[in-house]
């Protein structure tokens, strides 16, 4: 023919508008899209024939476009995507198998990959119709990306028209997409007994889904019988709790078809009592921020088929919004535990939005509440006025004072170090527990200035009952693996209970990092007494973290009492060292057995 099919179909687009009927709809649309708009009149007579000829006119077109190799082409070019699909469609109505691969074979060329698939799935769809079996060869060659969605409608047509032949198909297929199938099967064939279908799941290598599948089914159409769904759910044999979220999705449903008192219904209907707590807590949870205190009273009236975490999250947004009501509401509570653990929430939560005002109040909660809700409510006031965290921190009683201190110095040096440093020194609320608040705050200032760390831990006075700031300085720079500025600082802790810990923390590093007669020479700045628990202590901390390795270290070492304390180390651990190896460990400790007591004084801390 020599008028383009393109041309007749861009015309008839307008006419599509005055079609009125879905039957016209479903039987002329597509016919009359080839129509030019004046080819229409009022006369049935005349549409009757308008139509006739159009049909043939379309099956005329239809061999041209597939002969011609163009029908695919011009459809590429339609600019409603109505007329396209509704002009593949009867095309693919009046055409046979031929036709189909032909269309198939044209949509390769198209170049826009949304518009290639929706094309090539109408097509293969098809041609599942005429021949199943050929059509999923031809899903198979399609790209990977897709092909589930091919594989899809193959077998919604081939599990309604031949379901036996289908499976044995299917059976060939890998398993994600025996998978697919089986969704496939149990979302199309709802006619099936659930008998039948957990047969055709174990046949298909998924026995153990059966059910499971048939629960998704049942989510999925919950909106048309939200009961019936639940009901169904509820009595198949899979353990409540492992369905919560099912549960969840249906019983929402019901909500939104019923109204939320329903929810009395399925919490009776749920036998077991961590299942219906669950579902009843997210579900309240649900409610809009606005309805929390409605979430609060259904809480209240189900509380004694559930347990408090149903109250939580009506109290978080309803603390947030409102937290004068929320508090009034939950000291209404006639339940005393169930009072205080609510009266502690809220408290908790108000500290955390409006913290000030929260102190504020404080005095009216019960004082097992006040303790945490202070030590947050600082907190939150220190993350944008660590000042004023100050002025709060000296009103708290002194019980609580210490842990909140540590708590308010950590977050103030993330933002200015120094600052809390001044502050810790000169504030007399935290005079007595000065250096427990510099450790606090040393991981920063380590971190950003190590010498500025050690001069401060210098100018601390020693106590024999703790472990030195120079001692935290060297430990947190071995964690942050910074050795050279460990070693470099070393020789400047001060003798006392924690010297020697900061020395084996060094040498072990030494030693772990094969600089041997370095971790060695290094207890030569100590006295000889703590020399010796220093050698002592890195031979045990390194046998216990590489043995093998001081295993082999050992024989190089000159000094016999060196190697000896090796081998006592060794002698700790024989389970990691092989029969002759230990033997020889015995050789050098004089041992008759390994494991027997080790030489006392020995620092157990680890690096």
């Amino acid at each position: 023919m020599s008028v383009h099919i393109l041309q007749r179909l861009k015309s008839a687009i307008p006419a599509l508008a005055g079609v009125a009927t879905a039957c016209v709809l479903s039987v002329g649309l597509a016919l009359t899209v080839l129509q030019r708009p004046s080819d229409f009149d009022s006369s049935s007579s005349t549409n009757s024939a308008a139509t006739s000829q159009s049909q043939f006119a379309l099956e005329d077109h239809a061999e041209e476009a597939v002969d011609g190799n163009t029908l695919v082409a011009d459809l590429v070019e339609l600019e409603s995507e109505y007329a396209r699909i509704v002009t593949l469609r009867q095309m693919l109505a009046n055409t046979n198998k031929k036709g189909a691969l032909e269309l198939l074979d044209q949509t390769v060329a198209v170049a826009q990959p949304k518009l290639r698939l929706r094309l090539q799935v109408q097509i293969v769809q098809k041609l599942a119709s005429i021949d199943p079996a050929m059509a999923l060869d031809h899903a198979q060659n399609l790209p990977m990306q897709h092909r589930n969605q091919f594989l899809e409608v193959v077998f919604e047509e081939w599990s309604v028209s031949a379901l036996d032949e289908a499976l044995s198909h299917a059976a060939t297929l890998e398993n994600k997409e025996r998978l697919g199938v089986l969704r496939t099967i149990f979302r199309t064939r709802e006619d099936l007994s659930t008998t039948r279908l957990s047969q055709i799941a174990h046949d298909l290598g998924y026995g153990g889904m059966a059910t499971r599948l048939k629960e998704d089914l049942l989510v999925k159409s919950a909106s048309r019988n939200p009961e019936d769904s639940w009901n169904q759910i509820l009595e198949d044999p899979w353990r409540d709790y492992s369905q919560v979220m099912s549960l969840v999705d249906v019983a929402d449903a019901w909500i939104k078809a019923e109204g939320r008192d329903v929810l009395y219904q399925i919490a009776e209907s749920i036998p077991n009592h961590r299942t219906r707590t669950q579902v009843i807590r997210i579900l309240l949870g649900q409610f809009p921020a606005q309805d929390a205190p409605e979430a609060f009273d259904y809480a209240r009236s189900l509380y004694d088929q559930t347990d408090d975490s149903i109250f939580r999250a009506s109290l978080f947004w309803w603390t947030a919004n409102d937290p004068y009501s929320a508090f009034e509401a939950v000291t209404e509570l006639e339940d005393k535990a169930l009072r205080l653990k609510m009266q502690t929430t809220v408290a908790d939560r108000w500290a955390q939005v409006d913290p000030l005002a929260l102190l504020q109040n404080i005095a009216d909660f019960p004082t097992k509440a006040q303790v945490n809700a202070r030590r947050i409510a600082i907190g939150e006031i220190a993350n944008t006025s660590p000042r004023n965290a100050t002025k709060a921190l000296a009103q708290l009683p002194s019980d609580e004072t210490k842990s909140v201190a540590e708590q308010l110095a950590y977050r103030w040096a993330m933002k200015n170090v120094q600052e809390v440093v001044d502050w810790i020194q000169t504030d007399p609320t935290v005079h007595d527990y000065q250096d427990d608040l510099l450790v606090e705050v040393f991981r920063v200032l380590v971190r950003t200035d190590s010498e500025a760390a050690m001069k401060l831990a210098l100018n601390r006075p020693v106590r024999s009952s703790y472990r030195s700031l120079e001692y935290q300085v060297v430990r947190l720079l071995i964690s942050e693996n910074k050795f050279e500025e460990s070693l470099a600082l070393l020789p400047r802790v001060r003798e006392g209970s924690s010297q020697v810990e900061a020395f084996y923390l060094v040498g072990l590093n030494l030693a772990l990092n094969k600089n041997i007669n370095q971790a060695l020479e290094l207890g030569e700045q100590l006295s000889a007494s703590r020399r010796d628990i220093y050698l002592r202590s890195v031979m045990r901390g390194w046998a216990f973290n590489d043995a093998q390795g001081l295993y082999l270290s050992m024989d190089n070492m000159s000094d016999w009492e060196t190697k000896r304390l090796a081998a006592n180390a060794l002698a700790e651990y024989p389970e990691t060292l092989n029969k002759d190896q230990r033997e020889h460990v015995k050789t050098l400790t004089g041992r008759d057995s390994l494991h027997d007591d080790f030489e006392t004084m020995v620092i157990t801390s680890s690096p």
